[in-house]
């Protein structure tokens, strides 16, 4: 797995305007629906999770990524975030749709996204006790 070692970021950053908000504030949020999912954003917990199950890390390595504005990724990237944050956003009277518009057609920064690759040795798999 690649999972994220931190919130993503945009570079350079921009403090929002109104009620379009501060891209530390979408970072933020995009941080906490991930969390909210139970996905790993500490990957030393994923480590030690599937170690702790008879697993064992084989290697890692850092896996840094810089999607330039003229990226074909870059678009995807910002949905993504975009998409990630609109209910928060929203609930606490930002517009993600004013945000998502202008890093893709006024600003376009790089998106960052400081991540880690992981190569596991899965444990053997345990029978059920329902079979």
């Amino acid at each position: 797995p690649t999972p994220f070692a931190g919130p993503p970021r945009l570079e350079p950053a921009e403090g929002g305007a109104g009620s379009v908000p501060s891209d530390a504030r979408v970072m933020g949020a995009y941080h906490e629906h991930l969390r909210a999912q139970g996905q790993f954003l500490e990957p030393q917990r994923l480590v030690d999770a599937v170690c702790e199950a008879g697993g064992a890390l084989v290697e890692r390595g850092a896996s840094p990524w810089r999607i330039a504005a003229d990226a074909p990724f870059h678009a995807w990237m910002v949905d993504f975030l975009a998409a990630g944050t609109a209910r928060a956003m929203w609930a606490s009277g930002w517009d993600p749709v004013a945000w998502r518009w202008r890093v893709l057609h006024e600003r376009r920064p790089t998106v960052v996204a400081d991540n880690v690759d992981l190569l596991l040795r899965l444990p053997r798999a345990v029978p059920s006790p329902i079979e």
